[in-house]
């Protein structure tokens, strides 16, 4: 005679589907490696992928990619994978080995915020190469004027306390952004 019955269902987050409109509209592609069947797989709203992968598959799968890889993965069979990508992503609730490898912890379920994070991320780099490109320039500039007597020392340390307060207030700019 049954005494009990348990029936569980994995449930595909809503917000997963958005995120994955919102990155592959960004020009990304985006691909599932999963150790499920096709059938779990089907569930997952990613037209490209790639299931009844084992680690060391998911691993040779991210080898492969040419170019940035972001990888996702919260099991203990993704952190091969997590580790041989340029970076990775993992949930709190995730294994600490895999949070340990992870370059990044996501501390909620709401994937829409992936999409946003990648975008700050890409303008936090435009940022650095502007800063750099600037400082570099008033830098070559500012040594050839002291080295030819035109620049006057205190005018030198004026003008390099003004540029670095503007490559601060240019990166501040990042912090208005909101996910």
């Amino acid at each position: 005679e049954l005494a009990a019955q348990v029936w569980l269902k994995e449930i595909c987050e809503d917000s997963v589907g958005e995120a994955v409109r919102d990155l592959e509209g960004a020009g990304l592609k985006v691909m599932l490696a999963t150790g499920d069947g096709a059938a779990r797989a089907a569930a997952i709203p990613i037209g490209n992928q790639l299931v009844d992968q084992t680690p060391v598959d998911k691993h040779g799968a991210v080898e492969q990619m040419q170019g940035a890889v972001l990888f996702v993965g919260d099991g203990l069979n993704d952190v091969a994978a997590m580790a041989w990508a340029e970076t990775s992503l993992t949930l709190a609730t995730s294994a600490e080995l895999v949070r340990d490898v992870s370059g990044f912890v996501m501390l909620h379920q709401n994937w829409r915020a992936l999409p946003a994070a990648i975008e700050i991320a890409r303008q936090a780099r435009r940022t650095i190469r502007r800063n750099i490109g600037f400082s570099l320039a008033y830098n070559a500039v500012g040594m050839t004027l002291a080295a030819m007597g035109i620049l006057h020392p205190v005018g030198a340390a004026l003008l390099m306390t003004a540029s670095s307060l503007t490559v601060i207030l240019d990166s501040m700019r990042l912090m208005d952004w909101e996910a």
